[in-house]
């Protein structure tokens, strides 16, 4: 049997011959039309060309009689240019011209010849004859040449219709035969078309017909197989294959009742779909899970059988599957009410690999779902009952702790004292275990949340690593910070959670580290900050650290018995740091100490912050030694002083310093600078600096000293040290103590300790303080303890006239206050800011009776440089002198501050005053006693005044900022309750005529309360 190649080839080649002759004759036509139209140009070239040889004959005939009439040589310049350009153009007319018009071409080259030689050159040469006759001769010679020009022409004329007509005719044959090709083309598809319809189209409809009959389970359906070739082989083999398809068919149905009677009795839900969602197989668990019992679902799809945002979420699935090719896990409600079931959906694959089903099965974790949240609601509740107890807790134990400071604040025995200090120590590590216990159960209970605001992340980590400084020199351990220069100073997060995380790692490096050092570095990693504790303690074995971070869980019980602890600090610390997007890890070895390391994810600052220029202004070209034998204290120092023209070299002791001193000094290139430690083996800093002043070619060395205490100061100073910097090291600090001892501090302070309570002021102008406070009491307050350090104060009432002071004087420092008349303290610190140059940085210290999160960024932010809130505190006050103007504060031991003492039996009202700041007023100021209450007595009553006038216009701003006033005063003077009262007002910005008499009350009792603390002593 022929195939269907034979007429299909036959017909291909009738239309390749036409196709092939029709493209020959095309081809040839096409030639003779070029041939045709390159002889037309050279045909209407030559005729320009003979165009222009008549006229060069003219210009010779011309330019010859003209001569001759006039014998005016200028008359043959026509004739000499028409000769020079006559042979050229014979040239190229004979090039031109076709071999027919040779002759005549010529015939005019020759005649040409004779009129040149035979008439024109004997003319010019000898004209004396006859000049009439000479001109109708050549009048004869030219005319002759005309004719044979004409006649030329005439010729050419003839020729070019000629061939314009044989071009014609070539485009019309050309036409005629593509129009022939195409017809006969056309006639052969159309027949080639019909015949393909009639032997291959008709019968393939028919076996696709027949296969949807079989898609849709008719297997008996057959097809006639007398098609024409392969089309008949065709029918054969598709009758082939639906006999082969019913004989399966009848087999898989046997095999599928098995299988479903197997699958029915299964306690997991089991599903079959194809890719386009139908289901091919169920079992009774799943009609019973689905609510689908009794409901055709074969054929079906989910869209089909349930609600609409199921079908969504399924469907979405079963696409991740076929789209993956890969297994997934998760859990999902069914459509019977309460149960739940775990889910693994996996595709179905052929032998080639490709996804043609997805499957799914199920169990039933309703139960175990149960059972979790009833475990959950009882972690929550034990958690809000941990709360409960401590909060409960917390209530006495502030009043022993209290109670236990105002004790340590009256006379007491030595035994006493120490019996009050351990009773002190107890609550204070008491009320530390209290705080984690309840931290603990706010994040168990899921309800801890961050408190993200801008802050600076350098002055966290030092203000941390300054807290612990005492703890950590108590054990002779150097502390210290290492921050990398690329980390971002001023980042958005949780301030205090963080210090939180560093504050348990660095205590517990201290706890467990008895020699050797405690180092946090903090560096960027990726987008993250990343933190390192190290420490050379205890170390950890292996087997602990598994443990480390679980809840109530030490290294082992033995670490426990000797360092106390809860074992909650570790896991509250993962917690944090977890919820601030980052992880936390240890690496350690016993023996030989620990690494805590965790990351946290800080964002960029919320708005643009002022930038906070430290007043140092290094020398372009400083050579400074750095002398400490810890080798990370020399790398922090040495990176901390990386700046252009700054060259920093390190010493691990004084003998390894002095000699690299003297070299220097041989060399031309002395240090300028020194800064050593003031505790190193063989020979501490003291005895070092005695060395160095004693040799001649050092003696100009400056010297710095790093010290963990403010002992020896006076023997320091004896040795040539004028400079000091209190450990851990605070990058800032170091820049401005560097300056500072240069000569080159923007605004320098006091570098030596502040003379002792009764020793007079400082001299120095440069040591005078300018205190920004509108409030009467609180001038006077500060003013006093100013004063007591030894300090000359001056007062400006609002910010308006501290920028005129400013304007007269120098100042080392300035207290600003923050809420003020005209012009307040952030707004006068931004202009101090933008009169500042580059080198030259006013320290300014703000005071807020605020205590939200975020005021002391905020006033960061503005520039200033510390933060102070009201009531100040002696300790508080100290620590910030000591920071900005290098001197410990030459007060008086502090006296205890953190104290209300408890309020009279039947009195529904905290204690009126804080016995504690009556105490330190009686003790350390009596001087002021009596303005302090003449103040408070005269200031009080117009602030009511200006709260009642304020409540009754409505205007809840000139409220809110009577009451900030009036708390401000109130918490300097020590009258705790009234605060509190003011600042309730402060805080709605709203006082109901109740609430303003039964301030009035407060204050009448205040000020009689106030009279017999301080004048009576009865407390």
């Amino acid at each position: 049997m022929h195939g269907l190649g034979v007429p299909i080839i036959v017909a291909l080649s009738l239309i390749g011959v036409v196709v092939a002759g029709m493209s020959a004759t095309m081809v040839v036509t096409v030639r003779s039309l070029d041939a045709t139209s390159k002889s037309q140009r050279a045909t209407s070239q030559m005729t320009q060309e003979s165009l222009r040889l008549e006229r060069l004959v003219v210009d010779l005939e011309t330019g010859v009689r003209g001569y001759m009439l006039t014998d005016d040589p200028r008359f043959l310049e026509p004739y000499r240019a028409g000769r020079l350009q006559l042979a050229t153009s014979l040239v190229r007319l004979h090039a031109l011209a076709p071999p027919a018009l040779e002759p005549r071409i010529a015939r005019i080259d020759r005649n040409l010849g004779t009129y040149i030689n035979d008439y024109t050159e004997p003319l010019i040469r000898d004209h004396s004859g006859d000049v009439l006759a000479a001109t109708t001769e050549g009048k004869t010679r030219l005319d002759a040449l005309r004719k044979q020009f004409a006649a030329l022409s005439s010729t050419q004329s003839v020729i070019t219709v000629q061939r314009r007509a044989h071009s014609q005719a070539l485009r019309k044959r050309m036409l005629i035969l593509a129009s022939g090709g195409a017809l006969v083309c056309t006639l052969l598809l159309i027949a080639l078309g019909i015949g393909l319809r009639r032997m291959v189209l008709l019968p393939v409809r028919r076996v696709a017909h027949a296969a949807e009959h079989v898609a849709f389970g008719r297997l008996d359906t057959r097809v006639p197989a007398n098609g024409f070739g392969e089309i008949g082989q065709l029918g054969a083999t598709f009758n082939t294959m639906a006999a082969a398809l019913a004989e399966r068919e009848g087999d898989l149905s046997v095999q599928t009742d098995r299988l479903q009677s197997i699958l029915d009795y299964t306690t997991t839900t089991i599903s079959v779909k194809d890719r386009d969602g139908r289901y091919l197989l169920v079992n009774d668990e799943w009609r019973r899970a689905m609510g689908q019992v009794g409901v055709e679902v074969f054929g079906r799809t989910d869209d089909e059988l349930f609600a609409p945002e199921i079908a969504a979420a399924i469907r979405v699935t079963d696409l991740d599957i076929l789209r993956s090719g890969e297994a997934a896990e998760f859990e999902r409600d069914a459509a019977t009410e309460g149960r739940a079931f775990q889910l693994v959906k996996f595709p179905l694959k052929d032998a080639g690999g490709h996804v043609y089903a997805t499957g799914t099965m199920g169990t039933d974790v309703s139960e175990r779902k149960r059972a979790l949240a009833e475990a959950v609601e009882a972690s929550r509740s034990k958690s809000e009952f941990l709360a409960n107890m401590s909060h409960e807790i917390r209530t006495p134990l502030n009043g022993v702790i209290g109670m236990t400071e105002l004790l340590l604040g009256s006379d007491l025995s030595p035994q006493q004292r120490d019996y009050a200090l351990t009773a002190a120590s107890s609550s204070e590590a008491l009320l530390d275990v209290i705080n984690d216990i309840l931290d603990f159960s706010k994040i168990e209970a899921g309800k801890l949340e961050l408190d993200h605001h801008d802050f600076d992340l350098r002055e966290a980590v030092e203000d941390t690593c300054e807290m612990l400084a005492p703890q950590a020199h108590g054990k002779n351990l150097e502390l210290m910070a290492w921050i990398d220069a690329d980390v971002a100073t001023v980042v958005n997060g949780d301030r205090g959670r963080l210090r939180q995380v560093l504050t348990n790692l660095l205590s517990n490096a201290v706890k467990f580290t008895e020699a050797g050092e405690v180092t946090v570095r903090v560096r960027n990693e990726d987008a993250a900050v990343r933190f390192d504790v190290t420490d050379s303690g205890i170390g950890i074995s292996r087997k602990a650290i598994e443990r480390l971070f679980d809840s109530f869980a030490q290294a082992d019980t033995s670490t426990t018995r000797r360092y106390g602890g809860t074992g909650l600090g570790l896991t509250i610390s993962r917690q944090l740091v977890e919820l601030m997007g980052g992880e936390i890890s240890v690496v350690s070895t016993p023996g030989a100490g620990s690494t805590f390391s965790f990351t946290v994810q800080l964002g960029e600052p919320s708005s643009p912050h002022v930038a906070r220029r430290t007043r140092s202004a290094l020398p372009e070209a400083l050579h400074v030694l750095v002398v400490d034998d810890n080798a990370t204290n020399r790398d922090i120092v040495e990176a901390y002083l990386e700046a252009p023209g700054v060259t920093c070299a390190t010493a691990a002791g004084a003998t390894e310093a002095l000699t690299a001193m003297h070299a220097a000094a041989r060399n031309g290139e002395p240090f300028e600078l020194v800064i050593l430690d003031g505790q190193m083996p063989e020979m501490d800093g003291i005895e070092l600096a005695q060395a160095i002043s004693l040799a001649p070619s050092l003696r100009s060395t400056r010297l710095l000293m790093l010290t963990s205490t403010t002992e020896r100061r006076l023997a320091a100073r004896d040795a040539g040290i004028h400079h000091y910097l209190q450990k851990p090291v605070r990058r800032a600090r170091l820049l401005e103590t560097v300056a500072e001892a240069m000569g080159t501090l923007g605004a320098p302070g006091p570098v030596l300790p502040a003379p002792a309570h009764g020793a007079g002021k400082p001299t120095s102008s440069s040591d005078a303080i300018l205190v920004v406070e509108d409030n009467a009491v609180n001038q006077r307050v500060i003013e006093a303890m100013l004063g007591k350090r030894g300090y000359e104060v001056e007062i400006a009432v609002n910010g308006r006239e501290a920028l005129t002071m400013l304007t007269v004087r120098h100042y080392a420092l300035v207290f600003m206050d923050c809420q003020m008349p005209e012009m307040d303290g952030y707004a006068a610190t931004a202009a101090i800011r933008s009169r500042e140059s580059d080198k030259t940085r006013l320290p300014i210290v703000a005071m807020t009776a605020h205590a939200m999160t975020g005021d002391r960024e905020r006033c960061l932010a503005v520039g200033m440089d510390d933060y102070l809130s009201k009531p100040l505190r002696p300790e508080e006050l100290d620590a910030v002198l000591a920071r900005w103007l290098g001197t410990p504060g030459g007060a008086p031991e502090p006296t205890p501050s953190r104290s209300v003492g408890p309020a009279p039996a039947g009195d529904p009202f905290e204690a009126l005053l804080d016995d504690a700041r009556m105490r330190i007023f009686r003790v350390d100021y009596p001087e002021i006693i009596d303005q302090l209450i003449e103040l408070f007595v005269d200031s009080t009553p117009p602030l009511l005044g200006e709260l009642r006038a304020g409540a009754e216009s409505g205007d809840s701003e000139a409220v809110r900022r009577a009451a900030h006033r009036l708390k401000g005063s109130c918490q300097n003077i020590g009258a705790g309750f009234m605060a509190k009262l003011a600042a309730d007002i402060e805080h709605s910005s709203t006082a109901s005529p109740a609430a303003l008499d039964g301030l009035q009350r407060v204050f009448e009792d205040t000020r009689d309360a106030l009279r017999s603390a301080l004048l009576d002593g009865d407390v």
